[in-house]
Parts: structure tokens; sequence; C-alpha cells
């Protein structure tokens, strides 16, 4: 590829990386990466060296700092919660900070919602009624891939079947149906309600 083309083709990316906002900077040949400004007057330099084999300006587009997997599933996380939060801004969030998230912690102040990548969030669990008694209101949003999670069934002496989740089918049928819950107990307790017996009662 000819000097002209190179440049021609490097300032091509220049101009897409600019109007999706990223960082270029700029180089003549020998010296130092200097940003480039995109809000002062633009100017592309190819080459001023009659001759020449290559440009004596170069340009590139900043790296960005790749997310860590970690800090992926974290954004993850929060997103539907805070798309939830800007549709309805009284929506309740709950916090466990143990990777088990076996004891869930609900931010009571209306006011503040922190986020930490070292937690997971989820929307608080709301309350329903079933046959006239008041229980944890089953799964609306997907799990990770992996996670367990339980369906109320009358019909099982133990009141709920046991699942993994893996983005199939069951888990969506399930879901529509509500009747999954991410805690045994909540299982249990809406499996009974629906059999119309008191949760709260031993049986």
């Amino acid at each position: 590829m000819s000097i002209r083309a190179t440049f021609a083709k490097s300032v091509l990316n220049v101009i897409e990386a600019l109007r999706a906002g990223k960082e270029v900077q700029v180089q003549r040949k020998g010296g130092r990466w200097t940003t480039l400004h995109p809000s002062k007057v633009l100017s592309f330099y190819g080459t001023t060296i009659i001759g020449g084999e290559e440009p004596e300006y170069n340009y590139r587009i900043k790296p960005i700092p790749k997310l860590s997997k970690d800090n992926v599933d974290f954004l993850n996380n929060i997103e539907p919660i805070l798309q939830s939060i800007v549709e309805n801004e009284d929506t309740a969030v709950e916090f466990a900070s143990n990777a088990n998230c076996d004891r869930w912690i609900l931010q009571t102040d209306p006011c503040v919602v922190n986020f930490h990548s070292y937690g997971k969030y989820r929307i608080a669990q709301s309350k329903v009624t079933v046959n006239g008694f008041e229980v944890v209101a089953p799964m609306t949003a997907k799990l990770d891939n992996g996670q367990h999670y339980f369906v109320a069934d009358a019909s099982q002496l133990c009141w709920f079947y046991e699942y993994v989740w893996t983005d199939d089918e069951y888990d969506a049928a399930f879901i529509t149906r509500k009747i999954a819950f991410v805690k045994t107990e909540d299982a249990i307790a809406y499996a009974k309600a629906m059999a119309g017996i008191d949760p709260a009662k031993e049986q």
C-alpha cells in the first residue's frame, strides 16, 4: 500500500474514532504521542518529506483498558436494576456481600443507592397474596448461568423442585408461570399457599 493510501486509511480510522467519542493521539515521527483535541481546529498531515517511505505523522486511537470479568459481571448485574430505577424511582434494591447470596439486605434509604463490585444486587422481592396467604413474589428476572433456583410444586412431598439456570425454555417457562424462586423457603411457602395451606404452619 502506498504512503498516500496508508495515510488515508489511518485518517479514516481516526474520523470513525472521533465520531464515536474516543480519544485519538498523534505523533510526529520520532516524537511523543499527544492527544488530538476534537474541539479545536483539526489538521491531518501525511508526509512533508519528498520521497519518504512512510507518513511523517502517525495517528492512533488510545487503547481503552479492558474490563475484568468481575467488573463485566458487576455491570451486567446492576444495569437492569438501574434501568428499573429510571423507570420507577421507588424501586427497592437489596444487596448481598457474600458469594452465596444467602443474606440479602434491603437498602432502606430511599434517597441513596450505592453499588460496589464486591457485592451482588437485585430488585427487592415484593409480596403477593395467594389464597389469602402473603408470600414472597416469584422471580421476574433472569439469573446467572449455573445459579440454582427452586420451583414451587404442590405435588411434591418437599413442595419444590431444584433447577440450575441455563437460560433455556424451561427457565423461561417457570418465570412466565410465576413459580420460580431464589430461596427454597420461598418456593415452599408459595406451593403451600397454592394448596390452601398456611405457609407459617408445619406440614
